[in-house]
């Protein structure tokens, strides 16, 4: 299983623009690619309204924005089961806000990005990450979380 990073593109909307001021970082979005499942990328986005399981090409058009990780795993068909629970659920713009403003607002059946990848990440890596409430987990702070554990960079002509 390989985690993606994706930096911030030029032209980037503002609401995206917003996320780069917020944490800090040119990587904005992270998502969770399966090397055996059918090459899908597990991902929470705006732009699809939630939790999609799509083909790798479509989601990485522009490869040189994106960054990837092989996360240590024993099983990607293990983890395959384990997030069909999520296909489908919406993005979580509350549970931002949970983020941003430190309320109890989180929406259980909701997720956004990092958030998602961070909860898999705890779940099932080999290599212990930092124990965290998934709905404070940035791309940036997963992004720093991935390369603290020690998880090894990959290139995409690897994928």
């Amino acid at each position: 299983m390989i985690i993606g990073f994706e930096k911030i593109a030029p032209n980037a909307p503002a609401r995206i623009q917003l996320t780069k001021l917020y944490t800090g970082s040119d990587y904005i979005h992270a998502e969770l690619f399966f090397e055996s499942q059918y090459r899908a990328g597990l991902a929470a986005r705006v732009s699809t309204k939630g939790v999609t399981l799509e083909p790798f090409p479509k989601i990485v058009e522009e490869s040189e924005q994106w960054v990837f990780f092989r996360v240590p795993i024993t099983d990607e068909r293990e983890v395959w089961e384990y997030v069909q629970q999520y296909a489908g659920k919406e993005f979580s713009f509350r549970n931002i806000a949970a983020m941003v403003t430190g309320l109890s607002i989180v929406n259980p059946n909701a997720r956004f990005c990092s958030e998602l990848c961070y909860e898999v990440i705890r779940r099932f890596s080999l290599v212990p990450v930092a124990d965290m409430p998934p709905h404070t987990v940035t791309p940036a702070i997963l992004l720093e979380i991935v390369r603290n554990a020690g998880f090894e960079r990959v290139s995409v002509t690897e994928l």
